[in-house]
């Protein structure tokens, strides 16, 4: 795993959706690379503009690019398929056409939901990964995992309500494969310099939303009872499940990052008197 930007694809790199949660972190990891261009669907000081709807992509000779763009989640795709069809399989498929064109290597971000689709935004990932195969790379993974404090992702929501002293609904049917953000950016800038193929990035084992949240809340000193159970069905929620296929490079558990944002909160509370 590659440890430092130094002399890293010296080409150039470009970040495609630099301001979503994966491609801000990649932006920043990279910021020391003399040659990274960042585009964003919306004008942002320092970036380049790129609307998936009808990509324009930055002209440049980039070695590799990284897609981290998307509109889809789950949800939306449910809601509005038709709309996220055009950004996430029209769209990023035309943007690693032209990027492969102009001898540039797309690496794009699928999900663990392509591997036994059962759902719109499943379906969606499965077939922009069938339409770039031939010329890009693909990298699937599971839920993004962040450890800092204010990083809206799982156990920050999580311990944010807990920090206040609120209640926690948990599903205790919905299962997650938690990763770690920054060892998927690692990865990542090591396998994009290999032949185009797909990866997984999954944790070795997946867990219960509800037992997530009880392992946070101990962590933090706080009693599991803050933890309230509950069902998918009562949260209205269809969300499925499957057996992932074995990871492509090994990720730190989940019980590591949940321990990682119960320090964070701790060293706050600490700080807070």
């Amino acid at each position: 795993m590659r440890e430092t930007t130094t002399g890293l694809y010296p080409r150039g790199i470009l970040i495609v959706g630099a301001k979503g949660f994966l491609g801000r972190h990649f932006f920043a990891y990279l910021r020391s690379h003399p040659h990274v261009v960042a585009t964003h669907h919306q004008s942002e000081p320092g970036m380049v503009h790129l609307n998936l709807f009808s990509p324009k992509v930055p002209e440049g000779q980039f070695e590799v690019a990284f897609i981290c763009a998307g509109l889809g989640t789950p949800y939306r795709c449910k809601n509005d398929p038709e709309q996220c069809y055009q950004a996430d399989v029209i769209g990023i498929s035309e943007i690693c056409r032209i990027l492969h064109d102009r001898g540039t290597r797309p690496v794009i971000f699928s999900s663990s939901y392509a591997q036994d689709p059962k759902d719109t935004y499943g379906w969606q990932k499965w077939e922009l990964e069938q339409k770039v195969k031939d010329f890009s790379t693909v990298i699937r993974i599971g839920k993004l995992l962040g450890t800092s404090m204010g990083d809206k992702t799982l156990f920050d929501e999580i311990a944010h309500k807990l920090f206040q002293q609120q209640a926690v609904t948990a599903a205790v049917d919905q299962y997650l494969n938690l990763v770690d953000v920054q060892e998927v950016i690692k990865w990542a800038l090591d396998v994009a310099a290999e032949p185009c193929q797909r990866f997984n990035f999954f944790s070795a084992s997946q867990v219960s939303r509800y037992d997530a949240a009880c392992f946070l809340a101990e962590a933090m000193g706080y009693t599991k009872e803050l933890i309230i159970p509950v069902t998918l069905a009562q949260l209205g929620l269809t969300l499925q499940s499957h057996a992932l296929d074995v990871s492509d490079r090994p990720f730190s558990s989940w019980q590591q990052g949940a321990l990682a944002m119960a320090q964070a909160y701790r060293l706050c509370e600490h700080a807070l008197g």
